[in-house]
């Protein structure tokens, strides 16, 4: 069947709870890496932007008070332990900045715009690999919560097969090996590829080892899911073949007729 690794399918979820209040994507479209899929809409979100705001607001003050206590320290007109919980105070306040921030960034937010004061209601859904909209599982208007599956993102550029080859014939593959498959709806198709992988443990029902091939000759007709019917290419020997259509089967068996030459009694050959 023709697959995909792991790392060319996204499944495309929220960090944050929220109403879906657009869809910027059909499916079957191409999208880039980091491109808007849709936006989701959360009252939370203004009250983290207020968070991050305050506690800027507040390292500035701190900072301001940290300095004005080293100075006095410096002039000896307070004491060390003054200039420590200023230090404390201004950490604390540095580690409550940096939590908001990151919590903001995880949603794709612009924290410069935020402290300029441009505080916005909705946060965007964004594409984290390259590839096609495979399936859109959401609507305008529903709240979807964080760990639901918004979208489906694959990138068939890196499709290739994986083969079930059983237990009797596996010691006969190995990593290099080129396979010849057609698609099993479509048999006038023909690709080729190569073993690039040899599974180390047998799969159930049915036992079989899984062996991963990559394609040579990949089109945009070969999609994930697809059944094929292949053959690894254990050898190359020559040996004497017919095709199909000279082989004639008559009540069960199989017949090949072949011309004879004979000589006649001139001595030539009829």
């Amino acid at each position: 069947r023709l697959e995909l690794p792991h790392h060319k399918k996204a499944l495309v979820s929220s960090i944050l709870a929220g109403k879906v209040v657009s869809i910027d994507v059909l499916i079957g479209q191409k999208v880039t890496k980091g491109q808007i899929l849709a936006y989701l809409e959360n009252p939370s979100l203004i009250e983290l932007q207020e968070e991050f705001l305050q506690a800027h607001s507040n390292l500035e003050f701190q900072k301001t008070e940290l300095q004005r206590a080293e100075q006095l320290y410096a002039d000896s007109a307070t004491s060390l332990q003054a200039v420590q919980e200023a230090q404390n105070d201004y950490n604390q306040i540095n580690s409550m900045l940096l939590s908001s921030k990151a919590q903001l960034e995880l949603l794709q937010l612009d924290v410069k715009n935020i402290t300029k004061g441009e505080l916005i209601s909705r946060f965007p859904i964004k594409a984290p690999i390259p590839g096609f909209i495979h399936q859109i599982n959401t609507n305008i208007g529903i709240y979807t919560l964080a760990e639901n599956n918004l979208f489906t993102i694959i990138d068939n550029d890196h499709i290739h097969i994986d083969l079930r080859v059983y237990e009797k014939d596996i010691q006969r593959v190995e990593i290099g090996q080129e396979v010849d498959f057609s698609i099993t709806s479509r048999k006038d198709s023909l690709y080729r590829g190569r073993i690039f992988s040899v599974g180390k443990s047998f799969e159930d029902d049915p036992k079989a080892v899984l062996v991963h091939a990559e394609i040579d000759n990949p089109t945009g007709n070969l999609l994930p899911g697809m059944y094929v019917d292949a053959r690894i290419i254990t050898n190359n020997e020559t040996v004497m073949a017919l095709p199909n259509d000279a082989i004639v089967n008559h009540e069960g068996l199989d017949y090949i007729f072949a011309m004879i030459s004979k000589s006649n009694e001139e001595g030539h050959e009829d």
